[in-house]
């Protein structure tokens, strides 16, 4: 018999999702309609000018692309990082990888040596820890508080550290709280990380979708702080290119090329078809970009106060991202097929059997008593959702 798989894998938890797309795909093979909030993809139309572009770059597909990109995406991802952010990064410091998820991984592989700890705010996406524990490293929670916007603050940052602490993983905006952090906390954080030898993995992947006021980065709070600092990024949130698989690293020289040679022994390249449609919508117009952006600010206020509204369930208005956490714990209690309901999970599960609502509990990412649903740029799907909610609460069922 064959021996059984690593074990890390043990530590690595199974999708939370599998059984609510079981019984959306029941549901929809019945001929139900449901409204699926719980995907973590935006939801327009990205600029038509990427698909001239991949037609264009189809004779240059047969071809192995360089490992770290190539040179127009490369410095297309330079100059947007100095519109977006204000900071020069040169084109030599940006590696491009299958999506940011890959580059998130690159990151954790080049930096970890085994029982390094990785320091990751919780509520969390749900691939931060797991990727430190498949890498071999301890992810060690800082429990951010829901009355401090869901942002760590610096003494919890102070009490975190540890000799052991090899990096700090920040998201901001972030998934799936939408905490998003002004430029005086992030030099509040960076005055605290000065002090430690370690890393900052700013995953920026939602950074159009700050509102109110401009994206803060972490790598403009210190100079000292940026020659340690990663910008993890990508096209699938921004542009509504989450199929093409591209992201990307902006990095010290000297680790952009750690990672560069990580790829090489990996993945290699991204297609070149891809990359020119990466290029395409980082150079050409960012109408689309601003027009979501005015959608988004709009329905997340709509989507937010909606549920807030309900009986049972309380609401914040997101700062940024395209996600709104409601706390549902309410709702426990309510009786659904023989038994009360008890846990997010429970109630994300009887929502879509009550209102046909996919919404994704939040003990996935770190976050009990809460579910996350995915912003729509529809004011109409959003008034959908609400009505069913609205009346599967009203009709709910608690035994006396």
């Amino acid at each position: 018999m064959a021996r059984g798989v690593a074990a890390r894998l043990d530590r690595v938890p199974a999708s939370a999702t599998l059984a609510m797309n079981a019984r959306v795909d029941e549901l929809r093979a019945a001929g139900q309609r449901v409204l699926d909030f719980g995907v973590g993809e935006a939801d327009f139309e990205p600029p038509a000018a990427v698909l001239e572009a991949a037609r264009d770059a189809l004779h240059r597909a047969n071809h192995y692309a360089p490992v770290a990109g190539t040179d127009e995406l490369r410095s297309a991802i330079a100059a947007a990082c100095k519109r977006d952010r204000a900071f020069a990064a040169d084109a030599s410091q940006v590696v491009v990888s299958f999506g940011a998820k890959q580059a998130l991984f690159n990151s954790l592989l080049m930096l970890l040596d085994p029982g390094d700890e990785v320091l990751v705010p919780a509520p969390y996406w749900v691939s931060h820890p797991a990727q430190v524990e498949l890498l071999g490293g301890s992810p060690k929670l800082i429990h951010a508080r829901k009355e401090d916007g869901w942002k760590i603050r610096p003494e919890m940052l102070e009490r975190a550290l540890t000799p052991r602490t090899k990096a700090l993983i920040l998201c901001s905006p972030a998934n799936p709280t939408g905490a998003t952090y002004t430029a005086e906390e992030l030099r509040a954080l960076a005055e605290v990380l000065e002090g430690h030898d370690c890393y900052v993995l700013s995953a920026e992947g939602y950074q159009a979708f700050t509102y109110g006021r401009p994206h803060a980065s972490i790598i403009n709070a210190s100079p000292a702080l940026a020659e340690r600092t990663l910008i993890i990024d990508g096209v699938s949130k921004t542009y509504a290119l989450a199929g093409w698989r591209v992201g990307w690293t902006i990095a010290p020289r000297r680790l952009a090329r750690a990672m560069e040679k990580i790829q090489s022994q990996s993945t290699s390249g991204v297609s070149v078809v891809a990359q020119a449609v990466a290029a395409s919508a980082l150079t050409g117009s960012q109408h689309v970009v601003e027009s979501a952006r005015t959608s988004f600010e709009r329905t997340r206020r709509e989507l937010a106060e909606g549920l807030n509204a309900i009986d049972g369930i309380s609401c914040d208005v997101p700062e940024g991202g395209i996600y709104v956490l409601p706390d549902v714990s309410g709702l426990y209690g309510i009786m659904h097929q023989g038994r009360e309901l008890a846990s997010a999970r429970d109630v994300a599960l009887w929502l879509l059997d009550k209102a046909l609502v996919v919404c994704i509990d939040g003990d996935a990412f770190g976050a009990p008593n809460h579910v996350r649903f995915t912003l729509t740029t529809d004011s109409s799907r959003i008034e959908l959702a609400l009505a069913a909610v609205r009346a599967a609460v009203a009709g709910a069922r608690r035994d006396p």
